[in-house]
């Protein structure tokens, strides 16, 4: 795709004729730009995107020869549309890092353009484009401003958010003694005195079907359906292939295994994307413990931020801010060509 002859809202305002879009591989190259940018994950690499067995459409953007951003979302099995049905948590539009030379003033206006370019280019692309943008990507305007002044479909925008935590660098600290901890909430403190009091103990392991078989167990107690169980299977079965996992199991001091924690990685941090609970051992203190002391065996091997991915349900966000994370916020884009707003 190329920006020849291209403007963006307003007529001569903007040129973006050195700007293109084109098609990309899913490679160790992509896997590799994703980590240079801020808003590269997991999500947009190869070990998850594969994993999850969805269609994926592949974007680089281009100013003359420079590489300036990615873009990845989820496509249906016709091309036509970018949907976004939950496994690719954050997608999108992922910047490069900026031109060292560049002032604060130019690197945003750069961002603006790219922003704008592709937001302009992906219109053309699909009937109806739908994403979750990462936290670190602030700037909307491009998507809000869209046929700015004119009838016709505009970019709907649903805010979300997640909780993170900053885990200690000093492997010395103990995390029961850390900042960390007394930022959890007083349930959250006696759970893990409790936990420990009981000699709940947390290991990493990769036994799959254990984890599997308990996944099942944590639906079928609230007696709702298990989705998608086989896609989950061949989505850790493909990141744990890729080195980008790290499996966690509670136990209590018989060696019955309570509860399970997944966990995605990538060189920023650590994605919380699934866990599983045992139906008959629900006051062993495992369900914080797995996480408590998942935390600290990820913070030992180098992992210094945590994602818990998602606090936008009642039970699901009051259970996982309870470990004293921050609130950060992302959106939910949605656009529809044949929908005028």
């Amino acid at each position: 795709m190329t920006g020849t002859e291209k403007s963006f809202y307003l007529p001569g305002l903007m040129n973006l004729t050195d700007y293109r879009l084109e098609r990309a591989e899913l490679n160790q190259e992509w896997d590799e730009q994703v980590e240079l940018s801020a808003q590269g994950t997991v999500y947009s690499q190869s070990a998850f995107i594969n994993g999850a067995g969805k269609p994926t459409g592949l974007w680089k953007c281009f100013k003359n020869d420079d590489l300036k951003a990615l873009f990845a979302c989820e496509e249906t099995e016709d091309s036509k549309d970018a949907c976004h049905s939950g496994w690719l948590t954050y997608n999108g539009i992922m910047l490069l890092p900026p031109d060292k030379n560049q002032n604060n003033a130019q690197v945003t206006s750069e961002e603006f353009r790219i922003t704008s370019f592709i937001v302009q280019e992906l219109t053309e692309i699909y009937n109806t484009i739908e994403l979750s943008t990462h936290p670190t990507f602030t700037d909307l305007r491009p998507f809000l401003w869209y046929l700015y002044g004119k009838p016709g479909p505009h970019f709907n925008l649903t805010l979300r958010y997640t909780s993170t935590l900053v885990l200690s660098r000093n492997e010395k600290e103990s995390q029961d003694n850390s900042e960390l901890y007394y930022q959890l909430n007083k349930s959250r403190r006696q759970e893990i005195r409790y936990g420990r009091k009981a000699n709940v103990r947390t290991v990493e392991t990769d036994d799959l079907d254990l984890f599997i078989d308990l996944y099942k167990e944590t639906y079928e107690r609230q007696n709702l359906p298990v989705k998608n169980i086989q896609t989950i299977r061949n989505l850790l079965d493909n990141l744990s292939l890729n080195s980008k996992l790290r499996l966690f199991a509670s136990k209590t001091k018989e060696g019955e295994v309570g509860s399970m924690a997944a966990f995605a990685t990538d060189r920023k941090r650590a994605y919380y994307v699934f866990g599983a609970n045992s139906s008959h051992m629900r006051d062993t203190h495992t369900g914080t413990m797995v996480l408590w002391d998942g935390f600290e065996l990820l913070r030992l091997s180098g992992v210094n931020e945590i994602d818990l991915e998602g606090i936008n349900s009642p039970r699901r966000g009051y259970f996982k801010l309870s470990f004293g994370g921050d609130i950060v916020p992302y959106y939910h884009l949605k656009l529809k060509k044949n929908v005028f707003n």
